[in-house]
């Protein structure tokens, strides 16, 4: 395949906003409809859905409710949208386009410490209380989608008067022995000191007992891997922290390995993009240029690439072998080879754009998207034979 054919534009859509879009990062699939939001001077929340075979506007829902502010995340579940706005959640019947339920964190003295994570039939998200330099406690909740029914999980509440609790996102273990589901997460302390001085501990919680099953308490120096989920790999955890990838045993809390990178840097280096674990392959992507593949099991590396990807959208995909995902930092997105690592395409900046939305695909129609700040872009990846 000629390099100048791997990308193949199918649709190009001007998001209609002279002034531009940032929105959430977090754009979603839904059937043939790519579902994106509208930040800009508009009140409330704004949804516009996209026919992926048109490239025309389906529909546009608004909600001026101001108290909900714009989203920070979308997710879908079902035939539900779950729209996270920071100041509360909302979950939006895709069909109809009515809203099944809704919460305000502030009704409680709450405020957001995570991003909302769908897991299963659960959305999941931290609050806490008191002031962004100065958290006394957080709590993590979780709502039924279907029935919006909120269920208090844990609270951790502010150490030393210096270092408050901030989440990352949850891995959820099903002990095949017990039945019991095991809640995994990281905790950033966070406070006053900079995050190099801010530990960071590894949390496993019972959700059957609501206690604590192991702590491993300052498991790494600085505040880190606070964005997004640890992973599951058989009965064993993944996470980032500093500029190390760790491997813990769930059940026994025991250090199985843990690979250094210390040339990165002397701070938390994997806090903006999602690891991706595809069969006993762990691809990872700090915040400098690297792009790497480790053996989720031992740990040793498979590959690591410098691929201009500093700065990377949240979340990669994998498909047909490649590794798809979107660098704000030089503006592109980026086709690399999962198997070797090697870059098999660099899709430029558009219309003097940078590309700043994770790259999303609909598998049904073989179609990705991709959005910068005035248009969205649907488009084939034409693999290399």
């Amino acid at each position: 395949t000629p390099r100048d054919t791997i990308w193949q534009q199918k649709h190009k859509i001007h998001l209609g906003n002279p002034n531009g879009v940032i929105g959430t990062d977090y754009k979603v699939i839904y059937k043939n409809l790519y579902i994106t939001d509208d930040d800009h001077d508009l009140p409330g929340v704004n949804i516009l859905a996209y026919d992926m075979l048109t490239g025309k506007l389906a529909w546009e829902w608004r909600y001026n409710k101001t108290d909900f502010k714009h989203p920070r995340k979308l997710e879908v579940y079902m035939d539900n949208l779950i729209i996270d706005t920071g100041y509360g959640l909302i979950n939006l019947y895709l069909p109809t386009r009515t809203v099944v339920w809704e919460t305000l964190h502030y009704v409680n003295n709450y405020k957001d410490n995570t991003l909302m994570h769908v897991v299963g039939e659960y959305v999941y998200k931290a609050l806490e209380r008191g002031t962004t330099n100065n958290i006394n406690s957080a709590t993590y909740y979780r709502w039924k989608i279907l029935s919006g029914e909120p269920q208090a999980l844990f609270t951790v509440y502010r150490k030393d008067n210096t270092f408050g609790p901030l989440f990352s996102g949850p891995a959820l273990y099903k002990d095949i022995e017990t039945g019991d589901t095991l809640m995994i997460v990281a905790n950033a302390w966070s406070g006053q000191p900079s995050p190099q001085n801010s530990p960071s501990d590894l949390l496993v919680y019972n959700l059957r007992t609501k206690e604590e099953v192991w702590k491993e308490q300052e498991f790494c120096k600085v505040r880190t891997a606070v964005n997004h989920r640890p992973i599951i790999h058989g009965n064993h955890v993944l996470l980032p922290g500093d500029w190390s990838i760790y491997s813990y045993d769930i059940k026994t809390g025991k250090l199985n390995w843990r690979r250094e990178f210390p040339e990165l840097g002397n701070f938390g280096c994997f806090n903006d993009t999602q690891s991706l674990l595809v069969g006993d392959k762990l691809y990872i992507n700090p915040y400098t240029d690297d792009v790497m593949c480790l053996n989720a099991t031992t740990g040793e590396v498979i590959w690591r690439n410098k691929v201009f990807a500093y700065n990377s959208s949240p979340h990669m995909i994998y498909n047909d072998g490649m590794l798809i995902f979107t660098t704000f930092g030089n503006g592109s997105i980026l086709v690399v080879d999962a198997l070797t690592g090697k870059l098999i395409h660099r899709e430029y900046a558009h219309d003097d754009s940078s590309f700043t939305s994770n790259t999303v695909y609909n598998k049904d129609l073989d179609l990705y998207a991709c959005q910068n700040f005035d248009y969205l872009y649907f488009f084939k990846i034409n693999k290399p034979k």
